[in-house]
C-alpha cells in the first residue's frame, strides 16, 4: 500500500512544481524610478524621452499592490509618451502606450476596458506593420487568461504567435524568450516532446547569443524530463540550473523554484533526506519573498515527504499551516490538500478520517473534463480506496483510464505503481492468472527506472555537483586563510609601532613636567582672555538676533504693505464697472498674493534665507481653487521634490505658476468641463530645476504663433524666465503643456521627492 500512496503523491507534486515556473518566468527590467527620474531630468532626445516615460510608467506600474497614486503616477506618465510619440510620429513608441494602456487598466481591476486598449494597440501595430509590438501585444492578451486547462490552451496559442513574430523581427533574445514560455505551456498542456523541443530550441538561440542567464530555461527542461520519468537526465538539468543560478548570484524567487524541482526529482527516486534538503533551502527564499503561491507548493511537497517516512504528525502541522497561513485560491491547490489529508489517513490506516476526502476527491473527478491533468492522481486516489474497501465491480474502468494516461506521458515509474494497484485488484478478486501478468510488467517497469546503471548516474552527477561546492568553498578558506595571514602581519606591525609610540609618549611626559609650571602660569592670562572672549560674543549674539528679528519684521511688514494693496484693489474693483479693468484688477491681486506667501512663509519659518518650494505650491494652488472655485470639473495632480529656493529665484517662480495655473483654470476648459492640471517640480543632479504646467484642455488654436502673441500674462512669464536664467518652451497637443528649466542658486537644497494628488 505504501508504493500506491507514493504513485499519487507524485503526480500532484509535479503537477503543482511545474506552475511555478510559469508563475515567476519572465524577466524584469532592472530599473528603478530614482534612477529614471534622473535620466529624463537630462534627456533630450524626443525617443530617449519616449523610452524613459513608458519605463518610468512600467515602474509605477509594477510596484507592490495597487495603490490608486501609483496607477495615477502610470497613467500620466504614459499619456506624456503617447502625446509626444504622437507629436514625433514615432509610431513604435505610441503603440508600447497604447498596450501600457490595457496593462494599467487591468492593474486598476477594468479588465473590460483593458482588453479594449491592448485589442486597439494590436490593430494599431498591424497597421504600421510593427512586428516587436505585436507579438508584446498577443503576451499581454495571454496575461487576461487563468492557468487551468482552457486558459493554457489560449496562452500557448497567442504565446506561439508572438514566437513567430519575434522570429521574423530578427530579435534572437526575445524569441528566445518565448520558445522558453512556449515550451514552458506545452508541458503544463502533457505534451511533454513538444515542449522539450521547444526548450532544445530556446537553449541553442541563447548559448548563441552568449545569453548568461540561463537558469530558466535549465529548470524547464529538468522538468519535462520528470514528467517524462527520465530522471537521471532531469536531475542533471537541474543541478545545472542551480549551479547556473549560484554563479550569477541570482537569489531570486526562481532559485526557490529550481531547489524545488531538484527536491522533487530525488523524492520520485526515493531520496527522502536530499530532497527535505533542497525544499528546506527553496522554503527559506519563499519565506523572504512572502510568496503565498511557493509556500502553498514547497510545504504541501513537504508534508507528502514527512508522511512517506511515516512522521503522520509533522505532515498533517504542515497542512494545518498552509489552511490557516496561505489558504488556496486555485484548482490545483484546493484539489491537493485534501488529496494528501486522503492518503495520509489511509498510509495511517484511519480510513473513517480518509472517507470523507474521498468523497470530496470523487466530487471533484466526476465535475472535471476528460482531458484534465489532474484526473492521473485522482484516478489513483480513488483506486486505492477501492482496493482498500474490495470495491472491484467499479474498480476496473478507473484502472484502465489510469493505465492509459500514464502510459501516454512515457513515465514508467508511474505506470508501474498502476500495475502494482492492478496486481492488488486482480488478487482479490482471484483473478490468479491476470494478476501474475500485471505484477510482471510492475516489476519490469519498476526495473527499467530503479537499475542500477541510472543510479550510478544520478549518484554520479550528485557527486560532481558537490564537488563543485567543495572547490568553491576550498577557494573561499584559501581567500580567508590569505586574508587572515595578512591580518597577522598588520598587527605585528601595529604592536612594533605601538611600542615605539609609548617610548614617545614617556619622553613627552618628562618633557611636558619641566612645562607644567609655565602652563600655570599661562593658564590665568588665557582665562582673563577666555572671559573677554566670551563678553564679546555674548554681545555678537544679541546683535545677531537684533537683526534676524529686525529681518523678520520686514518680511511681516512687507507681506502685511502686500496684504493691503490686494485689499485696496478689491475696494477700487467696487466702483469699477469696465471688465477688462476689473479682470487686471483681479490678476494683480493673484500675482500680490503669490509674492505675499513667500514673505509669509519667510518670517513664519526659522530660515530667512530660503522658501519650501513643496508647500509653496500647494498653498499657492489651494488658493487658486479657492478664488475660482473650480473643485467640481478640474482636478490637479501636483509631484514637487522638497525643493529650496532663496527669495530671488521663488519669487519670479511663483508668479510664473501663478500666470500659467491662472490661464488654465480660465481658458483650458471652457463650458465647465472636466480636466486635469499637472503640476511637476524637479531637481536633476546637475543642480537644474525643471517646472512642468500641463492640462489636457482645449490647448491653443492651429497656426499657433507664440512670437505674436501680445499677452501680459505670456510675456510676464517669458520675462521671468529670463530672470531665473532658465528656458521657457510651450508646447500643445491636446492641451497645453508649459516646460520651464533653469540652473539653482548656490546653497539650495533638495530631498527625495513627494507625489499625490491635490484634495
Amino acid at each position: 500500500m505504501k508504493l500506491i500512496f507514493c504513485s499519487t503523491q507524485k503526480r500532484i507534486i509535479i503537477l503543482l512544481g511545474l506552475l511555478s515556473a510559469t508563475l515567476y518566468g519572465y524577466a524584469q527590467r532592472h530599473d528603478n524610478i530614482t534612477d529614471l527620474r534622473k535620466n529624463l531630468a537630462v534627456a533630450g532626445d524626443a525617443k530617449n524621452r519616449i523610452d524613459l516615460y513608458l519605463r518610468l510608467s512600467e515602474q509605477y506600474l509594477n510596484k507592490p499592490g495597487e495603490l490608486k497614486p501609483d496607477l495615477d503616477s502610470a497613467m500620466v506618465l504614459k499619456n506624456m509618451a503617447l502625446n509626444l510619440s504622437r507629436e514625433e510620429s514615432l509610431k513604435a513608441g505610441e503603440a508600447r502606450a497604447m498596450l501600457l494602456d490595457g496593462k494599467i487598466r487591468n492593474e486598476a481591476g477594468d479588465k473590460l476596458k483593458a482588453k479594449v486598449s491592448v485589442a486597439a494597440a494590436l490593430a494599431f501595430a498591424e497597421k504600421h506593420n510593427l512586428l516587436i509590438e505585436q507579438a508584446q501585444c498577443y503576451e499581454a492578451e495571454a496575461q487576461f487568461y487563468d492557468n487551468e486547462n482552457d486558459g493554457i490552451a489560449q496562452k500557448l496559442q497567442l504565446q506561439e504567435k508572438a514566437t513567430r513574430l519575434y522570429h521574423e523581427a530578427g530579435d534572437r533574445e526575445k524569441e528566445a524568450t518565448a520558445l522558453k514560455y512556449t515550451g514552458d505551456y506545452l508541458h503544463l498542456r502533457g505534451r511533454a516532446s513538444e515542449a522539450l523541443a521547444a526548450l532544445q530550441q530556446a537553449l541553442a538561440i541563447y548559448k548563441q547569443i552568449g545569453f548568461r542567464e540561463l537558469q530558466g530555461v535549465y529548470n524547464l527542461i529538468g522538468n519535462v524530463y520528470t514528467q517524462m520519468g527520465n530522471y537521471h537526465l532531469s536531475i542533471k538539468y537541474e543541478l545545472l540550473s542551480a549551479q547556473t543560478a549560484e554563479a550569477l548570484g541570482d537569489n531570486s524567487l526562481q532559485l526557490s523554484s529550481i531547489y524545488n524541482h531538484i527536491a522533487l526529482t530525488y523524492y520520485f527516486l526515493k531520496q527522502d533526506k536530499e530532497a527535505l534538503f533542497y525544499w528546506e533551502k527553496a522554503k527559506a527564499i519563499a519565506q523572504k519573498y512572502n510568496d503565498a503561491g511557493y509556500m502553498q507548493t514547497i510545504l504541501s511537497n513537504m508534508a507528502t515527504s514527512w508522511v512517506r517516512l511515516k512522521q503522520y504528525k509533522k505532515g498533517l502541522d504542515v497542512l494545518a499551516v498552509i489552511e490557516k497561513k496561505y489558504p488556496p485560491t486555485e484548482m490545483q491547490m484546493k484539489l491537493r490538500i485534501p488529496y494528501i489529508y486522503f492518503n495520509t489517513y489511509m498510509s495511517m490506516r484511519q480510513y473513517a478520517n480518509a472517507a470523507p476526502y474521498y468523497h470530496k476527491l470523487r466530487a471533484f473527478q466526476e465535475m472535471l473534463p476528460n482531458d484534465d491533468a489532474n484526473l492521473v492522481y485522482l484516478y489513483s486516489s480513488i483506486i486505492r480506496y477501492m482496493v482498500v474497501t474490495k470495491n472491484l465491480g467499479e474498480i476496473y474502468p478507473f484502472l484502465q483510464k489510469q493505465d492509459a494516461l500514464q502510459k501516454s506521458t512515457g513515465n514508467n515509474l508511474f505506470r508501474s505503481e498502476n500495475q502494482l494497484q492492478w496486481y492488488l485488484a486482480d488478487s482479490t478478486a482471484g483473478h490468479l492468472k491476470s494478476a501474475i501478468a500485471h505484477y510482471k510488467l510492475y516489476k519490469s517497469l519498476s526495473d527499467s527506472v530503479f537499475n542500477a546503471d541510472k543510479a550510478n548516474q544520478i549518484s554520479s552527477l550528485q557527486i560532481q555537483f558537490e564537488t563543485d561546492q567543495k572547490d568553491k568553498n576550498i577557494k573561499l578558506l584559501t581567500q580567508k586563510n590569505n586574508l587572515q595571514a595578512e591580518t597577522i602581519r598588520k598587527d605585528n606591525t601595529i604592536k612594533q609601532v605601538i611600542a615605539g609610540a609609548v617610548m614617545m609618549l614617556l619622553l613627552l611626559l618628562a618633557l611636558s613636567y619641566n612645562r607644567y609650571r609655565l602652563k600655570q602660569k599661562s593658564n590665568a592670562l588665557l582665562q582673563a582672555k577666555q572671559e573677554e572672549i566670551n563678553r564679546q560674543y555674548d554681545i555678537l549674539k544679541k546683535v545677531l538676533n537684533e537683526k534676524e528679528w529686525l529681518l523678520r519684521e520686514i518680511h511681516h511688514r512687507v507681506k502685511n504693505n502686500l496684504q493691503i494693496v490686494i485689499s485696496l484693489l478689491n475696494t477700487q474693483s467696487a466702483y469699477i464697472n469696465n471688465q477688462d479693468a476689473m479682470d487686471a484688477i483681479r490678476n494683480s491681486q493673484h500675482r500680490m498674493h503669490a509674492m505675499s506667501l513667500i514673505h509669509q512663509k519667510l518670517y513664519q519659518s526659522d530660515s530667512l534665507a530660503t522658501i519650501d518650494m513643496k508647500w509653496y505650491v500647494h498653498e499657492l494652488v489651494s488658493y487658486m481653487r479657492e478664488c475660482f472655485d473650480i473643485d467640481k470639473n478640474i482636478r490637479f495632480l501636483i509631484e514637487t521634490d522638497e525643493v529650496n529656493l532663496d527669495v530671488a529665484q521663488a519669487v519670479p517662480l511663483g508668479l510664473i505658476l501663478n500666470e500659467a495655473v491662472t490661464n488654465a483654470i480660465k481658458y483650458a476648459f471652457p463650458s465647465n468641463r472636466f480636466g486635469t492640471v499637472s503640476i511637476i517640480l524637479q531637481r536633476d543632479a546637475e543642480s537644474n530645476c525643471t517646472l512642468i504646467i500641463a492640462d489636457n484642455g482645449i490647448g491653443l488654436p492651429e497656426n499657433f504663433n507664440e512670437d505674436s502673441l501680445n499677452s501680459l500674462g505670456m510675456n510676464l512669464m517669458k520675462g521671468l524666465s529670463e530672470q531665473l536664467s532658465g528656458t521657457f518652451t510651450l508646447t500643445s497637443n491636446k492641451g497645453l503643456n508649459i516646460h520651464i528649466s533653469f540652473p539653482v542658486n548656490t546653497g539650495m537644497s533638495i530631498h527625495g521627492g513627494s507625489e499625490f494628488e491635490a484634495a
